[in-house]
């Protein structure tokens, strides 16, 4: 790919760069937009909703985080999800498929 390029811009000066360089810039700046306009209102939005749940869910992600496994905080983890309130076979399911 790289050959191509060069023969491409020996053969007719560094003038076809700039078509690329517009291009570029042109999906960079679709990107960035997208980044700030969509993924950061949604994070908030998720942010803002899952606060009410961290206090319960804290003890086990630092034992998973300090263990370096989330297996062994997985007993902990289902019950503070009983403590909350979600039911038991809810929890279970969860857990199994990574919820």
């Amino acid at each position: 790919m790289g050959a191509a390029i060069a023969v491409t811009i020996g053969a007719k000066g560094a003038g076809v760069l700039s078509v690329w360089e517009s291009w570029w810039g042109r999906l960079y700046l679709a990107q960035a937009l997208f980044v700030l306009l969509v993924l950061v209102s949604a994070l908030t939005d998720r942010a803002r909703a899952a606060r009410p749940l961290l206090p319960g869910r804290a003890p086990a992600i630092l034992l998973a985080f300090s263990t370096a496994s989330s297996e062994a905080a997985l007993p902990l983890a289902l019950e503070n999800m009983e403590r909350m309130g979600i039911p038991k076979h809810i929890g279970r399911f969860c857990a199994a498929h990574g919820i």
